[in-house]
């Protein structure tokens, strides 16, 4: 199958470094590994029934892999295999931070020479926690700290160490248990709109993979227990390749999705789902219990968030099983839930901004959608919202929800939330879906993010360039990236970015994503489409920003004479040393119709 692979441009801070070296003498720079710990096994999302097996990867990584200024000749972290196996060793506590005395296996290395870490080449360890029936956990959690160091010898000589890596964990049943279903987004279920419905089969899993697939035999009873002939759209399991991964650990969600049209057809009053999975059915039945609201050809709220980002889900998993015909279907069904998704949870968010589950939703709408910069975001204002229980005494203060952990390590890592099978399909899908117009939130403002842009100067006409600003946030994380725009030179007097948006407004703030360099910005104007500016805000910026976090400017706006569709930000690029760099822009006003009134 043919991939989709981004062009490889040397960012524009790597010049400036070596112009930079070049005229400086040589001179040491500290050159210390960068340690990542990660989880192989079971999969990262999933909690770990903890008599089972864990696999850990630990990654070196050359320090000039994420800074330009670091050197990049190699490190000798070892001159012989032998002499390295100790080096790295992985530490695991408990909730309360007591020591576990575990013993991890490490993987061998393929040969005996030297080992140097390279620019580019990362060195990766594995490391295995057998199987053991007799260790038990008496918390929630587990944390697994990875440690490198070499304190004599030859070579590199330090000690650095890894995020903690906190694992949820199970305990394994030890008989076949019923299975869970549930509604998603509630008990309640509105005719006419989507539905979707959750099964879980609790460990131990004996199924082979096609068993677990075809089993499932659902029947829908009303308050008389009358059997109703409702099909479902799709019955989605999550992908695997081999049974074994669920044998430990259980097997699901499996999203069963009834589509708007078949909920129509059922009036209000209770109803009953019956499940079974045809393997076992006297040990592997399940029910739920569900209420049903409004009746055909009246005005229903419409599907929230969870349950529109639970189809999408589905929708993605069917694509695994499929052709690539399927697969193009499918992510396109995909994207249309998710953006559906996206506007509910904006919605709520704005009606509701200290909930945490709010934000939460919204971060995982936008890991699904590949957008981990926007996903790092929600999750780090959820982490801000969360506020623990109170608790008496001494006792320690809890954790945050270990979802929400388990979200955000994987949003940190980078991973994607569907398969390399079928990523390239969803951001093909992503690439034609038409851009949504806008819509008010519950407090009647307009968020838009900018639809077109142009500057004063831009570094390139496609990486860095005005265009880079337009929609979205797509930047990662803070510092120099392609997918900015910036101006021509750095440090260069005054500079401008002129962004257009799609629907007129009056404005009422003003959003600016700024990922490297942020504070540069001295004012912002509004353009009549005669050319005349009026000045909205006047700075200077004076924004204390967390160093090495992606800044964010939010300037009230004054109000104009007329709704805007046009902005100017002026900056002052010798404020601040070095490039600055602009991601995307928000306007947040209210909706103006074609008669002037406001909506």
């Amino acid at each position: 199958m043919t991939m989709f692979a981004e062009a490889i441009t040397m960012p524009r801070r790597c010049w400036s470094s070596l112009l930079v070296v070049a005229g400086l003498a040589a001179a040491a720079v500290a050159q210390d590994p960068l340690v990542r710990l990660s989880r192989l096994f079971p999969a990262p999302v999933q909690s770990w029934p903890v008599p089972t097996t864990l696999v850990l990867q630990v990654e070196l990584t050359h320090p000039a892999d994420v800074d330009d200024a670091a050197d990049t000749a190699a490190i000798v972290l070892a001159s012989a295999a032998a002499a390295f196996a100790p080096r790295v060793t992985l530490t695991a506590t408990d909730a309360d931070g007591d020591e576990l005395a575990w013993t991890f296996t490490r993987s061998a290395r393929s040969d005996d020479g030297p080992l140097l870490l390279r620019r580019g080449s990362p060195v990766r360890l594995g490391f295995a926690l057998a199987a053991d029936p007799a260790r038990r956990l008496a918390t929630a959690t587990c944390s697994v700290l990875a440690t490198l160091a070499n304190l004599d010898g030859a070579g590199w000589r330090g000690r650095v160490s890894s995020e903690p890596l906190t694992i949820p964990t199970i305990v394994a049943a030890a008989t076949v248990g019923s299975l869970e279903v549930t509604l998603v987004g509630g008990a309640t279920l509105t005719a006419g709109e989507l539905a979707v419905v959750a099964i879980d089969l609790p460990p131990p899993v004996t199924d082979g993979v096609d068993a677990l697939r075809n089993g499932f035999a659902l029947r829908w009873r009303d308050a008389a227990g009358r059997e109703l002939p409702l099909a479902p759209e799709c019955i989605a399991m999550p992908p695997t390749d081999d049974a074994s991964e669920r044998r430990e650990a259980g097997f699901g969600p499996v999203l069963v999705v009834f589509p708007a049209a078949v909920t129509a057809t059922l009036a209000a009053g209770d109803y009953a789902l019956e499940v079974e999975h045809g393997s076992a059915p006297s040990l592997r039945r399940g029910h739920l219990a569900c209420h049903v609201v409004g009746a055909v050809g009246k005005s229903v709220e419409p599907a929230g968030a969870a349950v529109l980002l639970a189809a999408a889900q589905a929708r993605l998993w069917c694509a695994e099983v499929g052709n690539s015909a399927e697969m193009e279907r499918q992510t396109a069904a995909a994207v249309d839930l998710l953006r559906a998704a996206e506007r509910a949870a904006l919605a709520g968010f704005t009606a509701s901004p200290q909930h945490v589950a709010a934000a939460a939703e919204l971060a995982e709408i936008y890991w699904r959608l590949d957008d981990h910069a926007a996903a790092g975001v929600f999750v780090r204002v959820a982490f801000g919202l969360w506020q623990p229980p109170a608790v008496d005494g001494e006792q320690p203060v809890p954790a945050p929800p270990t979802e929400l952990r388990a979200l955000a390590a994987a949003i940190e890592a980078g991973r994607a939330a569907v398969s390399v099978r079928v990523l390239p399909y969803l951001r093909l899908a992503l690439a034609k879906a038409p851009t949504a117009a806008p819509e008010p939130a519950a407090d009647g403002l307009l968020r838009q993010w900018a639809s077109a842009a142009r500057a004063s100067t831009q570094y390139r006409s496609t990486d860095y360039s005005a265009a880079q600003a337009v929609g979205a946030p797509d930047v990662a994380k803070a510092g120099d990236s392609t997918k900015a725009w910036a101006p021509k030179q750095a440090d260069d007097g005054e500079q401008w970015l002129e962004v257009t948006f799609a629907q007129p407004v009056q404005p009422k703030h003003l959003r600016v994503v700024q990922n490297s360099g942020p504070g540069a910005i001295v004012r912002v104007e509004a353009i009549a489409d005669v050319g005349l500016a009026t000045v909205l805000w006047t700075g200077p910026d004076t924004t204390a920003y967390p160093p090495s976090t992606i800044a964010v400017l939010v300037a009230p706006l004054a109000a104009p004479a007329a709704a805007v569709t046009r902005l100017r930000l002026v900056l002052d690029t010798a404020r601040v040393a070095g490039w600055n760099e602009i991601d995307a822009v928000e306007l947040i006003g209210e909706v103006v119709g074609q008669d002037g009134a406001r909506r």
